[in-house]
């Protein structure tokens, strides 16, 4: 490096542009130590035609190209303090540097590339093995983020550039001492709790959030790296969030000066954000188990959290705690989604969320809760709290480890600290619907099943015992109440259907994309119970209003009444969704139900009117990334007091009318209804991105 003059300081600023021209260092780094003083295009256009000199080669031509082009590039991590010393050259500023863009992303590609131990048989190798090669990385994501941050019509340029994509997977990617470099800095947010973060993961962020799919293309090309160890890495930065200590007091209380929090919150958004780009990576995230990995982090924390929360209980402002609630409820609800939206498997999946402290880790926030004032993030709460519905009603088979560990730690917590009117509201839905339907475990509590349309003219009436319902050996999509049934449905709609179904059957059932008999014959019993409890008090009668038939719809995993539609109207939404094998079991269903009679009145006992009345109705369960849909035919058998109803459902019926979600008085009555047939098909989740992504934030400057 040339030497200094003694008087360089004391030189004037046209000589310090002259001398920095010419490539002469120590008038360069005087140039860039005046830009932060007094920002001018001048010194900035001195700066771009060094950095531009890489263009057509992409490497520098000499050791003192290299030099002058690398100072000029590490001299645009002060932009945002350029900006701030003269805002009104921020567009002409802007203009510049995007015109340079490419150069500026040669310069970081070669700043890395100049390690000889960066690269394997062509290959990026993120192990940095000396101090320089982790600060060459940590400076391109220094000036990539002051860039990014800065305006967006610049961050625009960058976010689709395959050059700026594979830097920021290096940047993800890239350990020292085999754990991922983390590196403190200033981040351009608004919100003062989330001042400090770690700045690879800032830079990556950036992109992952605004153009995930392009991220996702760029990892899936495998220039960089492949899906595996990006999922490697992925895990690894968010168990860093339990060794971070550059502060010795945790910082749950006064967070300004900690990164775990933005850390955390930055982590679980980029894993969103991908998972939702491409089902490849979503599904090298499920089985590296991601979920569980991600849930014992935030359980840690949150533990954390609670200790710090009784040891300065009294010296605690209650504001700083309900901050506090985002740094664990809004990554939590987003890892609850992975696990019951995206997971193949998804049984083991949930078991290994719910192990890692799922459900305790949400006492602990509750009563936290109880104990202050409104938690400003609290709508992750219900949220999470709704999705545990999705869970058991689709699998029953998790519902008695769930419905254990909610009444252990939840519900508990809740009784503990007194509910409030918005807990009362997230909890205690779900804990009634899981300790009722709980029942339908058992086979013989469940409703009786039977594919057969023609099942109560066929059925043999001396039977007196109920028998198991037979399944098709072949296609196990179908259960009939007796043999006779079997072989009328045959003749008339399954022979045509069976190969279909067959071929389903052998496409899913290696993992839980199928939809079983016995999960079906769970809902449809769910699906009676609510419907019971509802149809009367809601003045449904006999499902004819405006002299035409209506269809009943209602979302089962949700606490909210019933809605209906006129039956033409209901056919022309769903006719296109139903299967083509699957075309003349629902035509015939609609049409028994549109040629149904209905009666008016008490029933009188006769045979007669004792199958009069007919209801259609579309229960909606969430099945994975579909919503799963029962059609369902119920035959009214008859009406009874209100005594007829079990314990459960009069348990049910009071919190529902209570809670305000029946508008109706209970009428002394309650209609028994019998499953006459049923028909699944599927829809897309109109959710069916469930990830939240956030909006790019108009950053300040300064």
């Amino acid at each position: 490096m040339q030497a200094a003059p003694s008087n360089i300081k004391t030189l004037p600023v046209s000589e310090i542009l002259d001398g920095a021209r010419k490539g002469n260092l120590p008038f360069l780094k005087r140039l860039c130590d005046l830009a932060k003083e007094n920002f001018t295009l001048d010194k900035l256009d001195v700066l771009i035609n060094h950095i531009v000199s890489i263009e057509r080669t992409r490497v520098p031509v000499g050791l003192k190209q290299a030099d002058a082009g690398w100072m000029s590039f590490l001299a645009l991590s002060d932009l945002r303090r350029w900006i701030l010393v003269n805002p009104s050259l921020r567009g002409q500023t802007v203009k510049r540097i995007k015109s340079a863009l490419r150069a500026v992303e040669y310069w970081a590609h070669w700043s890395i590339r100049s390690y000889h131990e960066s690269y394997v048989d062509g290959k990026f190798f993120p192990e940095m093995k000396t101090d320089s090669q982790a600060t060459a990385c940590l400076n391109t994501a220094r000036v990539f983020y002051e860039l990014m941050v800065v305006d967006d019509e610049l961050f625009d340029a960058m976010k689709d550039s395959k050059d700026t994509l594979d830097l920021a997977l290096i940047w993800w990617t890239a350990t020292q001492n085999l754990e991922p470099p983390i590196i403190a800095c200033q981040i351009a947010s608004l919100d003062k709790d989330f001042s400090r973060g770690d700045l690879l993961t800032e830079a990556f962020f950036e992109l992952a959030a605004q153009n995930p799919k392009g991220v996702a293309q760029a990892l899936l090309s495998e220039r960089i790296c492949d899906v595996d160890l990006f999922t490697k890495r992925t895990i690894q930065r968010m168990r860093m969030a339990l060794k971070l200590e550059y502060i010795s007091e945790p910082g749950y209380i006064a967070p300004g000066p900690k990164i775990e929090n933005r850390f955390i919150q930055t982590v679980v958004e980029v894993t969103n954000n991908l998972l939702g780009a491409d089902p490849r990576i979503a599904q090298s995230l499920i089985n590296a188990r991601a979920p569980g990995i991600f849930m014992e982090v935030l359980s840690a924390i949150s533990k954390r959290m609670v200790k710090e929360y009784e040891r300065r209980a009294r010296l605690v402002d209650k504001s700083a705690l309900e901050r506090m609630a985002k740094v664990v409820l809004r990554p939590t609800e987003c890892v609850v989604t992975w696990a019951t939206c995206v997971s193949r498997p998804l049984f083991p999946t949930i078991l290994d969320v719910l192990d890692n402290g799922l459900i305790e880790m949400l006492g602990e926030c509750v009563s936290i809760k109880l104990k202050s004032v409104t938690v400003e993030h609290a709508d992750s709460l219900p949220i999470i709290l709704r999705t545990f519905n999705r869970v058991w009603s689709a699998y029953p088979k998790i519902l008695p480890t769930l419905f254990r560990e909610y009444s252990k730690h939840l519900h508990t917590a809740a009784l503990k600290h007194g509910y409030n009117a918005e807990l009362t509201d997230a909890i205690m839905p779900v804990y009634l619907g899981m300790k009722n339907h709980s029942q339908y475990l058992k086979h013989k509590n469940r409703v009786d099943v039977c594919d057969n349309l023609n099942h109560y003219e066929v059925r043999d009436q001396t039977l007196k015992v109920r028998l198991p319902p037979k399944t098709c050996s072949r296609c196990h999509a179908v259960l009939y109440c007796s043999k006779s049934c079997q072989e009328e449905d045959w003749i008339h709609r399954h022979g045509n259907e069976c190969e279909k179904m067959y071929a389903e059957y052998l496409e899913h059932n290696h993992d839980d994309t199928w939809y079983s008999s016995n999960m079906r014959s769970f809902q449809l019993s769910i699906i009676l119970y609510k419907y019971e409890i509802r149809a009367p008090l809601q003045g449904l009668g006999a499902g004819v209003q405006g002299g035409g038939k209506q269809v009943a719809i209602m979302d089962m995993t949700s606490p909210l009444q019933m809605k209906f539609e006129m039956l033409d109207e209901f056919i022309k939404k769903t006719s296109s969704l139903i299967p083509k094998y699957k075309q003349k079991r629902y035509n015939d269903l609609i049409t028994r139900f549109r040629e149904s009679r209905t009666t008016a009145g008490d029933d009188d006992g006769s045979p007669e009117s004792r199958f009069s009345d007919s209801r259609l109705m579309d229960g909606i369960f969430r099945f994975g990334e579909l919503n799963a849909h029962l059609l369902v035919l119920f035959r009214r058998s008859r009406e009874r007091g209100l005594s007829g109803l079990n314990p459960h459902q009069k348990n049910e019926l009071n919190q529902l009318l209570s809670d305000g979600f029946l508008n109706h008085n209970p009428k002394n009555s309650k209609s028994d209804f019998d499953v006459e047939c049923s028909l699944v098909y599927f829809s897309p989740f109109i959710n069916t991105q469930p990830f939240k992504t956030w909006a790019r934030a108009k950053y300040p400057i300064g």
